[in-house]
């Protein structure tokens, strides 16, 4: 029997996936979280098979810890969000996803992209394949990656991402204030913006940090 994690905070979603999975011979839902950090634990604790997610619905995810997670274990991926921006989409990519959906999709889509991955094959939703490959799309013009980023300057983005300014975080990660202007001014220069409040925008606009 294969196990799925299904992560999503919507209570909705969440119950339908599980409905749907039910549905499915050989496989079983052995949880249901609304937070990135239940996730991983969820995934670990039950040896999970499969992954279906929202990134925009997790609190405290990112990409960095996505691909983190699945460099330490496999799991088979399903984004399924409505967030199908082209910078989302190739950093989804990037962080070692096999699917990516959106919410409009039909439940069979979704049944077929559970099978494919399982089959090690990708799958994606003609929406989403239209964004991989458009010809307007240039990444080395847009690229937005987080895995750009060290694991430290992930924690500072996404401490300013809730409201936290430099002293605060000085204290939370116990380091110097200095330490922390340095780390700000890396992450401004890597991501091209100019000011904090750009920094927080580019993250939340491009799915660097959850919103």
């Amino acid at each position: 029997m294969k196990r799925v994690v299904i992560a999503d905070a919507q209570y909705l979603t969440r119950v339908g996936l599980t409905h749907l999975v039910s549905e499915l011979s050989d496989f079983e839902v052995v949880a249901t979280t609304m937070d990135w950090n239940k996730t991983v634990k969820a995934c670990r604790e039950k040896q999970a098979d499969v992954l279906l997610l929202d990134h925009l619905q997790l609190h405290q995810f990112s990409w960095s810890s996505l691909q983190e997670l699945l460099q330490q274990q496999p799991i088979h991926t399903v984004v399924i969000s409505q967030e199908d921006s082209p910078a989302v989409v190739h950093t989804a990519l990037g962080s070692g996803i096999q699917s990516f959906l959106t919410k409009g999709c039909s439940a069979a889509e979704i049944r077929n992209a559970i099978h494919a991955i399982m089959a090690g094959e990708k799958f994606f939703c003609n929406k989403v394949l239209d964004v991989i490959f458009s010809k307007h799309y240039t990444p080395e013009l847009d690229n937005c990656a987080p895995t750009s980023l060290s694991d430290r300057e992930m924690e500072i983005v996404t401490l300013l991402v809730d409201g936290k300014n430099s002293k605060a975080i000085a204290e939370e990660l116990c380091l110097s204030l200095h330490t922390v202007y340095t780390h700000r001014k890396n992450i401004m220069r890597k991501l091209k913006v100019r000011s904090v409040q750009e920094l927080v925008s580019h993250a939340l606009q491009s799915g660097l940090v959850a919103k």
